[in-house]
């Protein structure tokens, strides 16, 4: 008999089972506020929004590189990287005013069986492929394409670092979303070590913030497969 509590199920049922999550890094990070809102960056110089002084913070880690991307940066990378099943497959609908397929969810089966193929993708067959389209479609209208706002070498840098397996990962995510805008959550910013060659997604956090459901889904995507993420918290030092 049904539980006459709504919502509560008889404790006959089971509950679901999961496999256990990768766990993630977190680093704690203290800074002061500025008196007219922001974080003291620079020895006091200058404010900044609580990404920007973990950008700062992190260049002092050799991390020279960074860029507060959230999702941008994978909905960049999906179309440059997808060009060829999006805008130039069979069956792709498109009208002179259009700057994203109109049978999206037609081409889905395609575009799956696309990233299996990336999956298995090198370094320089990422770079490769994202140069390619880069210089033969520099300057057309596509949805997630802001040319003015990227450049290529941090976007061929951050992509080949990670290589075809996370970002196949990452794709597939944004695939079942059903468009990929329709899912939110990846990490803040995105960091580059030109030394030591390293790539690093970071999600931070500010005094009393947590992460969200879509945060820790995406986080798991990025470390189920491969990537360096870290969760940075950063905590308020008071003045004195």
């Amino acid at each position: 008999t049904p539980s006459p509590r709504r919502g509560v199920p008889p404790r006959r049922w089971k509950p679901q089972s999961f496999p256990p999550r990768e766990p993630v890094e977190e680093v704690f990070l203290r800074g002061r506020r500025a008196q007219k809102g922001g974080w003291v960056v620079k020895k006091g110089k200058s404010a900044a929004t609580v990404e920007g002084f973990v950008l700062e913070e992190y260049a002092k880690k050799g991390f020279s590189q960074g860029r507060h991307t959230e999702n941008g940066l994978w909905l960049c990378l999906f179309t440059l990287l997808n060009y060829d099943q999006l805008y130039g497959a069979e069956g792709a609908q498109h009208t002179a005013w259009s700057d994203f397929p109109l049978n999206f969810g037609a081409l889905e089966p395609s575009l799956r069986a696309s990233l299996d193929a990336m999956a298995q993708w090198s370094r320089e067959e990422v770079e490769h492929r994202l140069k390619r389209v880069w210089q033969e479609k520099k300057g057309l209208q596509l949805k997630y394409v802001d040319w003015a706002s990227w450049d290529l070498g941090f976007l061929t840098q951050v992509a080949s670092h990670v290589g075809g397996r996370v970002l196949a990962a990452v794709f597939r995510m944004l695939l079942r979303a059903g468009r990929p805008d329709w899912f939110g959550g990846f990490p803040d910013l995105v960091l580059y070590n030109p030394f030591a060659q390293e790539v690093r997604f970071l999600e931070v956090k500010g005094p009393g913030d947590s992460l969200s459901a879509r945060q820790k889904a995406a986080i798991q995507v990025l470390l189920t497969s491969g990537a360096d993420v870290q969760v940075a918290h950063v905590q308020e030092t008071k003045n004195k």
